[in-house]
């Protein structure tokens, strides 16, 4: 399984992924220039966004090169888990970047500048090619990490508020009612908000070693006994090391000792199936059992 996580790794740092990030960021320059030439908040609440997922996609990078580094004796798992602290970090930029959009854009509400729907218009179409280029790029390597998968889906989200900026544009060229451009950006940032939300959840729950969500503890045990053998599972213990690997500790009751390695390596293959890379079992017999609440050696 190192050699699969390390396949997992490459994958991300490779070339398609650093063309996405130069393309996103770009795209945020142009797009910040647009915005405030033309006085479209929409415009800059939409650049605030993809500066976010740039931002991500940047800290990702970083953390999959930390994570690449090797095991000390001060960290022995290496640095695996900057990738979930550094997904946290992002999920926090990005709910603040939301929340200063959308005070904005309230702010602004009231204000009647000249909104060039035509400019708008253009940035929507120019988004939504960066959204759909980028959201090819990045297809292949969601499918093996959480972080990764993320940007994906915002990116995906992405493409639908790059239709909202190209059919306010037009709405605004024909009807000159600016309002339509704050309302936009406000509605951008609802919709990246709620998910934003969710994803902050789900890093904080794996920042302090809560069970993975795609992970089910009675799954896994169900999973543990229906192998030969097995004759009770406790103590059952399921963390992140990282946004790509899971590790697992459980107390197994094993009935023939002498079949503890085979029965060892089943419970590895089965768990590894489901995503739970590094597995620890304590074997437990007859003459060493434990409960739910103790472990003791029988007396004699």
């Amino acid at each position: 399984m190192i050699e699969r996580n390390s396949d997992n790794v490459n994958m991300v740092i490779n070339k398609p992924f650093i063309v996405a990030i130069i393309i996103n960021i770009t795209f945020v320059i142009l797009e910040v220039i647009i915005g405030i030439t033309n006085n479209s908040m929409s415009l800059i609440s939409d650049a605030g966004h993809t500066l976010s997922d740039s931002l991500g996609m940047i800290l990702v990078l970083i953390s999959f090169l930390l994570a690449k580094m090797k095991s000390t004796k001060k960290f022995t798992y290496g640095y695996k888990k900057t990738t979930i602290l550094i997904s946290l970090i992002n999920s926090i930029i990005l709910i603040a970047t939301v929340i200063i959009i959308i005070f904005e854009s309230l702010q602004r509400m009231q204000l009647h500048g000249h909104i060039n729907g035509q400019s708008m218009s253009y940035m929507g179409i120019i988004a939504l090619c960066v959204n759909l280029i980028t959201v090819y790029l990045l297809s292949k390597g969601q499918k093996n990490d959480v972080a990764l998968r993320t940007i994906f889906i915002h990116k995906l989200a992405d493409i639908l508020v790059s239709i909202g900026l190209l059919v306010s544009g037009i709405i605004i060229m024909i009807t000159g009612i600016g309002i339509i451009d704050r309302i936009l950006s406000i509605i951008i940032a609802a919709i990246v908000l709620v998910p934003a939300i969710k994803l902050l959840i789900t890093n904080i729950r794996l920042t302090i070693d809560g069970v993975p969500e795609n992970i089910d503890i009675d799954d896994i045990k169900n999973i543990m006994m229906s192998i030969p053998g097995v004759e009770e599972v406790h103590h059952i213990h399921v963390w992140a090391l990282s946004t790509q690997e899971n590790a697992l500790t459980a107390h197994v009751h094993i009935t023939n000792i002498e079949r503890t390695g085979t029965i060892i390596a089943q419970i590895r293959n089965e768990l590894m199936s489901i995503g739970i890379q590094h597995v620890t079992i304590e074997a437990e017999n007859k003459d060493f059992s434990c409960t739910e609440q103790v472990c003791h050696i029988p007396n004699h």
